[in-house]
């Protein structure tokens, strides 16, 4: 069933992959917002027992690979997230839903409301830590094809082969949770999610060990009818699936869809434009 609703707005935010040396440089400078947030994530990240420096990465780092580390890339991308959405809230962009693409499910979850500030810190900088053990020894695919088409072939030729298998984390999300006021909707199960779920470490295991089925979940919010996709993250990826799944979901539906995807590699000239679109 097809709900038309008027200019329901998603923020999707992206995942790992979008990081770059010195991603939000200009913001740091220009927008006080911006900056006061990432100092206060790095402060947590030191407390967390981070040896390195969220400041420091976004200000002044001249290594071009240290980026790259999984260990500081996904804390850097959920940072960046966290205050790409405090600066839209200041302009008094506020979603109605949020979905995540891997990693980026952190982020959107502290932004919906169902974790801390402190509990969305220490999940990415646990979560990153551990996904630093298995660098180099997998690879990673993303396919734009229907997932039936693939995926009984990739588990024969790939998966059985050699895999390494974590030991499963126990993420301590103890703070008190935020308001909860947006939906949000899980790239994992494609469900609905609520503060239970988003407080366990079971959640968030299958978060980094499952397939990442942004698609479905993506189909799902365009049958209840949100139209407008605003990616937040460090730098556009998602954009061009967005638009092919909007696309598909019309002809598939019979239904005239009429969605808007906005995505901009950020500046404040970015900011001001999406405020006035």
């Amino acid at each position: 069933m097809y709900n038309n609703r008027s200019h329901q707005l998603v923020f999707v935010f992206s995942g790992m992959g979008t990081q770059w040396w010195a991603m939000g440089r200009q913001l740091m400078v220009s927008e006080e917002i911006f900056s006061n947030c990432i100092e206060e994530i790095d402060k947590l990240l030191t407390g967390f027992g981070a040896e390195w420096s969220l400041r420091h990465l976004l200000t002044m780092e001249t290594d071009k690979d240290k980026i790259h580390r999984t260990d500081i890339a996904q804390p850097a991308i959920c940072a960046i997230q966290i205050a790409l959405a405090a600066v839209y809230r200041h302009f008094g962009i506020h979603p109605d839903v949020v979905i995540g693409h891997s990693v980026g499910e952190v982020a959107a979850a502290y932004v919906a409301g169902y974790l801390s500030l402190s509990d969305a810190v220490r999940l990415i900088y646990v979560r990153g830590k551990c996904l630093q053990e298995t660098t180099g020894k997998g690879k990673m695919a993303a396919i734009l094809s229907p997932v039936q088409n693939f995926q009984q072939e990739l588990i024969k030729q790939y998966f059985f082969k050699g895999t390494k298998f974590l030991r499963s984390p126990k993420f301590p999300l103890k703070s008190k949770l935020a308001p909860i006021h947006v939906k949000m909707i899980s790239t994992v199960n494609g469900k609905y999610l609520n503060a239970e779920v988003l407080n366990s470490s079971t959640y968030w295991w299958n978060n980094i060990r499952q397939t990442v089925a942004f698609e479905n979940s993506l189909v799902k919010l365009l049958e209840g009818g949100y139209n407008v996709f605003l990616e937040i993250g460090p730098h556009p990826s998602l954009a061009s699936p967005i638009k092919d799944t909007m696309v598909s979901f019309s002809e598939q539906s019979g239904v005239s869809y009429h969605g808007q995807v906005l995505s901009h590699k950020f500046s404040s000239t970015a900011f001001r434009y999406i405020t006035n679109a």
